[in-house]
């Protein structure tokens, strides 16, 4: 009976013996600067995934051969490649990706917007309708023309502040678009 535990004991070393696993290592640079790339992911088909680390080496364990390594990272081109197991060193080169970002808009402050994205009134005055009022700033030639403000042109006393006119916007947000 004891002869059959041991035996069986042996047996169950032996067999986890027999399916060990092999170490696959290497490096993986850039193709055109062939400098080591930091991060990369290794993943088997077994389901096994690494990085590789700041000298852009990796060691992954593969169980079972032929297995297919796929070598994935942001700014290069996928990689896929079969292992044996005769070779168990591998130097990749990943080729980097050319992409183009889209036209990016700076926004200064002044913009040009349509009148269906705003939300309350809108006015859209041109040179012909602010033309059609005289006076010598903006403001005033600008009275009378606007349906949604209210101008206060009256003197308030003998301060600076009396100089300027006070702008009242009647009945909800107004924006107003020269042209």
């Amino acid at each position: 009976m004891i002869k059959y535990i041991f035996t069986g004991i042996a047996y169950l070393l032996l067999s986890g013996a027999l399916m060990a696993q092999t170490t696959i290592s290497g490096v993986v640079t850039d193709g055109a600067t062939k400098r080591p790339i930091s991060g990369v992911s290794l993943r088997s088909a077994s389901g096994v995934t690494v990085q590789t680390n700041k000298e852009g080496q990796f060691a992954i364990n593969i169980s079972k051969f032929p297995d297919t390594l796929y070598i994935t990272h942001v700014g290069f081109m996928s990689y896929k490649t079969q292992v044996n197991g005769s070779q168990t060193y591998y130097n990749f080169e990943l080729a980097q990706r050319e992409s183009e970002l889209e036209e990016v808009l700076v926004n200064t402050g002044y913009q040009k917007i349509k009148p269906n994205e705003i939300n309350g009134s809108v006015t859209v005055i041109d040179n012909k309708m602010l033309n059609q009022q005289t006076g010598t700033n903006i403001l005033q030639r600008l009275n009378g023309v606007t349906n949604g403000l209210i101008f206060n042109i009256g003197k308030r006393g003998s301060s600076a502040v009396a100089l300027f006119p006070t702008i009242f916007p009647s009945g909800g947000s107004v924006l107003l678009m020269v042209r």
